[in-house]
C-alpha cells in the first residue's frame, strides 16, 4: 500500500483498527480457533480524499485433529489513491496447536502468499502537469506504462493463551520482497512485527463482559499502538480504542458496535482523526466486520478464548 497521506512513498500494509476481527490476517496463529469460521471486513478510509483507501478482507479457517491444528484461506483486495495502486493476494494458512498444560495452550501459525500488485498510471499527476499560478493543467508529454508484480510472501505467528487471556506475535513478509520491478527503498515491502492482547472479566454467565485489549505494529518508519476496551451487554457490543502512530504523530479514536449470537459477530467502527489532521481527514474511516460460526466439533488439541468477537 502507497502511503500517501503521510507524503512519503512507503509500502505498507492496509491497518484495519479491530484486529481480532481479521485475527487470521493479523496473526496466522489463530487460524483454526474455533469450530470453523468465516469472516468478511471492509474499511473505506479517507473517503472524501483523492488518496481514499478501500480494503477487503475475507477469511475461512477451520480445525482438523488430523492435523493437530487448522487450516485457513485468506483473501485480500486493496486499494489505494482511486485505485492508482492495488494490491490483491491469497494466502493460505497452517496453525499447530500444542497444550502445555490443563488450560495454558500455544499456537504455532504459519502462512504463505502470493501477492500481486498493479500501478494503474492513467491517474497519476506528474511534475510537467502542475503550474505555479493555475495549479493542475492538463496531460504530460512523459508516458509512464502501467506496471504488474507477482511476488510470493511468508509470514509466522505465536499465541499463547487460556480461557480468560491471550497473547501474540506475529511477523509478516519475513523476506520483505519488492511491489515493484524497480528494488528501492519505497518500493520494498518492509518486514512487520505484531503484537495483540486481551484479557475477559464476566459476570452473569458472560451475558456482561469487559475486554480489555492492547495491540502493537512496527513497520518500516510506521510505529503504532492501539489501547482498546470492549464492553458486551447480553447481545450487544460496544467499544472505545485509542490509536496512535508515533511514525507521522498521527492520533485517532476508534468507536464501535456491534452484535453478538451464538453464531453470527457483526461490528462497525469509525476513526475519529484528532489533532490538526482532524480538519483535513476527509471523513476518517469507517470498518465493517461480520464473522460466521459454522460446525460443532473443536480438536481435542484446542483451547477456548472467551472472547466472543474471537
Amino acid at each position: 500500500m502507497l502511503m500517501l497521506v503521510c507524503g512519503e512513498g512507503e509500502a505498507q500494509d492496509p491497518a484495519f483498527s479491530m484486529p481480532f476481527l481479521q485475527k487470521t490476517a493479523f496473526n496466522p496463529a489463530f487460524t483454526g480457533m474455533g469450530s470453523g469460521q468465516a469472516g468478511l471486513s471492509f474499511r473505506d478510509q479517507l473517503p472524501g480524499s483523492p488518496v481514499r483507501y478501500i480494503t477487503s478482507i475475507a477469511e475461512w479457517d477451520q480445525p482438523f485433529d488430523v492435523l493437530h491444528g487448522g487450516v485457513g484461506v485468506i483473501i485480500l483486495h486493496d486499494m489505494a489513491g482511486g485505485a492508482t495502486l492495488t494490491n490483491t493476494g491469497l494466502s493460505a494458512v497452517y496453525s499447530y496447536h500444542l497444550r502445555i498444560s490443563r488450560d495454558f495452550y500455544m499456537n504455532a501459525g504459519f502462512q504463505a502468499s502470493v501477492f500481486q500488485s498493479y500501478l494503474n498510471t492513467e491517474n497519476l499527476i506528474l511534475p510537467d502537469m502542475i503550474s505555479p499560478s493555475q495549479g493542475i493543467i492538463g496531460g504530460s508529454e512523459e508516458v509512464i506504462p502501467p506496471e504488474r508484480k507477482i511476488f510470493p510472501d511468508f509470514s509466522v505467528g505465536f499465541l499463547f493463551y487460556e480461557k480468560n487471556w491471550y497473547a501474540g506475535v506475529a511477523a509478516h513478509h519475513l523476506m520483505e520482497p519488492y511491489q515493484s520491478d524497480v528494488k528501492t527503498d519505497e518500493t520494498v515491502l518492509p518486514r512487520k512485527y505484531s503484537a495483540l492482547a486481551g484479557f475477559i472479566y464476566e459476570k452473569d454467565h458472560g451475558n456482561i463482559a469487559l475486554y480489555p485489549w492492547a495491540g502493537a505494529v512496527v513497520q518500516g518508519r510506521s510505529h503504532q499502538t492501539l489501547l482498546g476496551l470492549q464492553v458486551k451487554y447480553f447481545m450487544g457490543m460496544g467499544g472505545i480504542c485509542w490509536k496512535k502512530n508515533f511514525g507521522n504523530s498521527i492520533d485517532m479514536l476508534v468507536f464501535s458496535m456491534g452484535i453478538v449470537t451464538k453464531r453470527l459477530r457483526f461490528s462497525y467502527s469509525y476513526d475519529a482523526y484528532l489533532g490538526k489532521i482532524a480538519v483535513s481527514s476527509a471523513g476518517g474511516a469507517h470498518e465493517i466486520g461480520i464473522i460466521i460460526e459454522f460446525g460443532n466439533k473443536k480438536t481435542s488439541y484446542q483451547g477456548t478464548i472467551n472472547w466472543p468477537l474471537m
